[in-house]
């Protein structure tokens, strides 16, 4: 960390308490703190925390970019390299929780669509080698929004931008050819739909920029139709 300077510290030690900020949030939190002492900001946001990463890979830390799958809205976090992310969270939650917690990955990773139901996540207590009670696991679901490793909306549960962040190699390994990446932006994706022949993945977003302006959605690897994709949703982008 001699290297850099107390802006770049202030940054890191921000990003750390916010577990995850948007790109916009990222840019206006960097040019807070060169604000706070007095230091012009130089380049683009990837710019700075390009040079940042230089700084601290040899601590074993990366600023790592990811997106929502719902809006494609980028995401920044700060990640520990050197452990999975799984390992790190025994410091806070109990071996019951983190069972809990992979079961609720497996779940949400092989739906269909990327998400279950909030039911289905208090269910997952009967399967669990270690006892919990469905109020015990809507306090941990809770905890688990809360603390930005999950999304719930409507009842419905899916994997946040945080967890696709810092999780990525964990999920990778886990699940193997399970678990697909969008073939417009090489992300892990899980809320998208596939093709019906060649079985490639977009997410929804995605899909919009690849297909705007064309009368007809078709597969950007095959030209086969796309599902379920009308042209009016094309042109809103």
């Amino acid at each position: 960390m001699a290297d850099l300077g107390d802006h770049h510290r202030l940054f890191l030690q921000s990003l750390m308490c916010r577990k995850i900020c948007s790109a916009p949030e990222t840019e206006e939190l960097y040019h807070t703190c060169c604000r706070n002492f007095d230091i012009e900001v130089n380049g683009e946001l990837s710019q700075n925390i390009n040079s940042i990463n230089k700084h601290i890979k040899p601590l074993h830390m990366e600023i790592r970019k990811g997106l929502a799958e719902d809006t494609g809205m980028q995401y920044y976090a700060l990640v520990n390299t050197t452990e999975s992310s799984i390992s790190r969270l025994s410091s806070d939650y109990s071996s019951a929780d983190l069972e809990l917690f992979k079961k609720i990955l497996e779940k949400v990773v092989l739906a269909d669509n990327g998400v279950i139901s909030s039911m289905v996540v208090l269910n997952l207590t009967h399967e669990l080698e270690k006892r919990m009670s469905k109020k015990e696991a809507e306090h941990l679901l809770a905890r688990l929004v809360e603390d930005k490793w999950l999304i719930q909306e409507e009842g419905e549960i899916s994997l946040s931008p945080r967890t696709l962040i810092e999780m990525d190699k964990y999920l990778k390994e886990m699940f193997g050819e399970n678990l697909q990446t969008c073939l417009m932006c090489k992300q892990i994706v899980l809320k998208g739909k596939s093709c019906k022949d060649c079985q490639i993945k977009l997410h929804g977003h995605c899909a919009n920029r690849c297909f705007q302006g064309r009368g007809r959605a078709q597969c950007p690897r095959c030209g086969c139709d796309w599902p379920d994709h009308s042209p009016q949703q094309i042109t809103g982008v």
